[in-house]
C-alpha cells in the first residue's frame, strides 16, 4: 500500500500511543503547509483583527473624549445662561415687588386723602345743613310771629268790626219791617 504521493504505509498498525503521534506525523506531512499556511494568515489576520481593534478602540476613545468636551462646554453654557436668566428673572422679581410696594403706598395715600377729603366734605356739608336749618328755623319762627301779629290785628280789627248781638237783632228787626212795609226809623 502506497498513500498519494508515493509513500509507501507502514503495514502493521503503530501501538496506540505512538499512534496519536504518527496520525499527527501523517497530517504534518499531507496538510502540514497548508496548515502553516493557515496559521500564517490566522495569525495576521489576527494581528490585523487586532490592531483594527485597538484602532477603533482610540478612534471611539477620541470621539468619546471629543462629544464628552462638547456636552461640558454645552452644558457649562447652559448653567451660565440660566445663571443670566435667573438673575434677570431676579432683579425683575426685585424691580416688580418695589414698584408694587410704592403703588400700594401711592394707594393707600389717596385712600387716605379721599377719606380725609370726604371727612371734611361731610363736615362742610352737616355745617352748611346746619346753618341752613337754623336759617329756616329762624325764618320760620320770624313768618310765624309775623302771621300771628297779623292774625292777632286782623281778630283785632274784626272784633272792632264785628256786630254784638243786640246790633244783629236791630239789622233783622229793621229788614223784616222793610219786608212789612213798615217805616224804619
Amino acid at each position: 500500500m502506497s498513500d498519494r504521493k508515493g509513500m509507501p504505509l507502514p503495514a502493521t498498525p503503530p501501538a496506540p500511543d505512538n499512534t496519536a503521534d504518527s496520525l499527527d506525523k501523517v497530517r504534518d506531512i499531507l496538510f502540514g503547509a497548508q496548515s502553516r499556511d493557515f496559521d500564517k494568515r490566522f495569525a495576521v489576520l489576527e494581528e490585523q483583527l487586532l490592531q483594527k481593534t485597538v484602532e477603533a478602540r482610540e478612534e471611539a476613545h477620541q470621539h468619546l473624549e471629543k462629544l464628552a468636551a462638547q456636552v461640558r462646554q454645552q452644558v457649562l453654557q447652559l448653567t451660565e445662561k440660566l445663571k443670566s436668566e435667573q438673575a434677570e428673572r431676579t432683579q425683575t422679581v426685585k424691580a416688580l415687588t418695589s414698584e408694587m410696594k410704592s403703588l400700594t403706598q401711592a394707594l393707600d395715600q389717596k385712600i387716605n386723602q379721599l377719606d380725609d377729603k370726604s371727612g371734611k366734605g361731610q363736615n362742610e356739608l352737616r355745617q352748611e345743613l346746619i346753618t341752613q336749618a337754623k336759617a329756616l328755623s329762624g325764618d320760620i319762627q320770624r313768618r310765624a310771629e309775623e302771621l300771628n301779629n297779623s292774625l292777632n290785628s286782623e281778630v283785632k280789627e274784626l272784633d272792632s268790626d264785628k256786630l254784638n248781638r243786640s246790633d244783629i237783632a236791630l239789622i233783622f228787626n229793621e229788614m223784616a219791617k222793610r219786608f212789612a212795609g213798615e217805616k224804619v226809623k
